[in-house]
């Protein structure tokens, strides 16, 4: 290859295939800013044309972290408790800021993370009504623990059964 060919195919050309690339994933489903560039970097980008493509995405607002974040928690609050939505959300790669942002605005909307709710809805799920034996009470606060929800809470509605 020229220098001059090879000039126009590292300047003009993989940049505006990195952008298309972009466009055509994003045209299937969202992406986090995160999973975006990772997705780039296996399609073997330069890291110069995957900046220049997010950029421009980035430009006509086909990516927001923020608005991904808050549909998230809006489609999964009814079935992960917040620890969980917080944890899935940064292994999108969203940043811990712009989640916390993004529950103040579900908040904001008069929306709210029902766990107590979703406690009694385990409970009678997995059909445990009688929590008297010790050691069957100490393994459903563990696998309540592990997923998310905090020990306070587990209480308040054991309590209350």
């Amino acid at each position: 290859i020229s220098p001059e060919d090879y000039h126009v195919i590292t300047q003009e050309v993989l940049p505006k295939r990195a952008i298309l690339r972009a466009m055509n994933l994003l045209k299937e489903r969202s992406y986090t800013r995160h999973q975006l560039e990772q997705k780039l970097k296996d399609s073997l980008y330069a890291q110069s044309d995957i900046d220049h493509a997010i950029a421009y995405v980035e430009s006509y607002g086909y990516i927001d972290d923020l608005q991904y974040a808050l549909d998230f928690i809006t489609y999964r609050a009814s079935q992960l408790s917040r620890r969980q939505i917080e944890q899935k959300l940064m292994q999108k790669g969203i940043d811990d800021r712009i989640i916390r942002q993004a529950f103040q605005s579900f908040c904001d909307d008069g929306n709210a993370i029902e766990e107590e709710q979703q406690i009694r809805t385990f409970l009678r799920k997995k059909n445990y009504y009688d929590l008297e034996d010790e050691k069957q009470r100490q393994k459903v606060v563990a696998a309540l623990l592990r997923k998310g929800y905090r020990f306070e809470q587990i209480q308040t509605v054991l309590r209350g059964q």
